[in-house]
This record gives structure tokens, sequence and C-alpha cells, in this order.
């Protein structure tokens, strides 16, 4: 690990470490909390598509980026409301504060007016991260496998799945997926295709790691999903959603984009 994701994951350590609320408190403020969860799982499920074409939209809501700088002039909850009306499946929210200019707060904000299954998306390292998404709304959170140590890894999913969130874990490689299958079998996994230290994408990989994913697990397809023709090869291909996040966001006409996208 290195270049960006050393960069973004030691500013994490440090900046939980200055939290002033410790993890005590923080876990009791999430106690406190009677939310009910909306099952981002069900969401993307082969049983809720059986009565509509297409495949299942997560729409991103991203601020901005460190290669491309601010992505969108519309607020979070426009986009939300946006979202809504084009009946995107599920809304992922990067919530992080330095290099993408988010905030777990936005995370309420979606909710206000989205209707569906909100995505915690962060370089999450920490339990304070997880209850940290939790008070602050989220129905899952995205686990990066390479910025987790298999402990880390195991713990952080378990503590999600006590707390009623569903989890996207989220790999970049043969290596990972292996990982991940071998130590704690995910319920739905994300391939990215971005390279996260230098920003380069590989298309391919999603059709590469796809064959190793097992059958009974739920596949999202993410990066590098910008047209109609992409999202048709991988319905093809075998995902059961795509995450999007740029395409749509800086898109003129984000409602028409998502809508692009998922009736394939």
């Amino acid at each position: 690990m290195n270049n960006f994701l050393e960069k973004i994951v030691r500013y994490k350590k440090k900046n939980i470490a200055l939290k002033t609320t410790n993890l005590t408190e923080r876990k009791k403020e999430a106690s406190n909390k009677k939310i009910k969860r909306r099952s981002f799982k069900k969401a993307l499920s082969r049983q809720a598509r059986q009565s509509r074409q297409g495949i299942s939209i997560i729409a991103e809501i991203k601020k901005a980026s460190p290669s491309r700088g601010k992505i969108t002039s519309k607020t979070i909850k426009e986009l939300g409301r946006i979202y809504n009306s084009a009946r995107a499946d599920a809304v992922s929210v990067l919530c992080e504060d330095k290099f993408f200019l988010g905030s777990p707060a936005d995370l309420k904000k979606v909710k206000s007016v989205y209707s569906g299954p909100v995505l915690m998306k962060d370089f999450i390292i920490s339990e304070y991260q997880v209850y940290t998404g939790y008070i602050n709304s989220a129905d899952a959170i995205l686990l990066i496998k390479a910025i987790l140590s298999s402990r880390d890894y195991i713990k952080l999913y378990n503590l999600a799945q006590s707390l009623g969130m569903d989890v996207l874990v989220e790999v970049h490689s043969g290596k990972e997926l292996d990982e991940v299958l071998k130590l704690k079998k995910p319920e739905i996994i994300g391939v990215n295709v971005r390279d996260l230290n230098t920003f380069e994408i590989n298309p391919q990989l999603h059709c590469d790691l796809i064959k190793d994913i097992p059958a009974d697990i739920l596949k999202v397809a993410e990066s590098s999903i910008k047209s109609r023709e992409r999202a048709k090869k991988l319905k093809e291909a075998g995902y059961d959603a795509l995450l999007v996040g740029e395409s749509i966001a800086s898109s003129r006409y984000p409602a028409k984009k998502i809508r692009e996208l998922k009736n394939i």
C-alpha cells in the first residue's frame, strides 16, 4: 500500500486519534439510536429485480475527487431528490472529508429526501467510523480489503452486522478476493477496477474476477461505468448491480443518466 492509499490511511489514523468524542461515548450514543434500517442487500437482490428489467443502480453522491477536483455544483439534497425521482436502487454517499470533501452528516441529508437504502462510502479502518455511520443513519458501509488487516476486516464486518447494517466488501485483485472468501464470506462483493494508488483503470478486471465469486454472493461492479453498452456488458457478465459515481454526479441530467444505465 503506497501513494494515495498510504496518504489517506495515515490521515484517517491521525484524524480519528484526535476525535474529542472517544469510542466509549460513541458506543453509548449509538446504543441510544433506534433507527429502522433500509435493506441495502434486498434492494440489490435478484428477487427485487424480478418485477423490472435492467440492473440495480447504486448512484453515488460525490462532491470532488483527488484526480478531478470538484465534480458537481448541485447540493447533497438536490442530488438525493434527483436520485429518488430516477428510482436509483440505492445511494452511495462518499463521506471522506479531506480528499473528497464529504462528511458522515451527508448521510442524514440524503435520507431526508431519498426513500431507499444509503451506503456510507469511506476509507473505514476503525470501530469509531462504523459507529459514526450508524449514528448518521447509514444502512450499509463499505469495507476496502486493501486497507484492512485480516483481523480488522473480520472485526469491522461483524460490528456492522451486529448493528443491523449491510456490508459491501470491495476488492481490487484476485488475491484480495481469495482473502475475503477465506476469512469471512461476504454477502455482497464489489469489484473496483480503479487502482486507488495510481487511479489507473483496468476494465477487464470486472470480467476476470467475477468468474471466481460464488453464485450466492451479490456482485457489484465499480468504476469505469459510463455507457449503456458497458452496463449491458456487465449485466451479461453476471453483475447484480453497478456503483456509478462521476458519470452520474457530473452529468447535466443525472436522472436521465441513471435511467440510461438501469434500463438495459
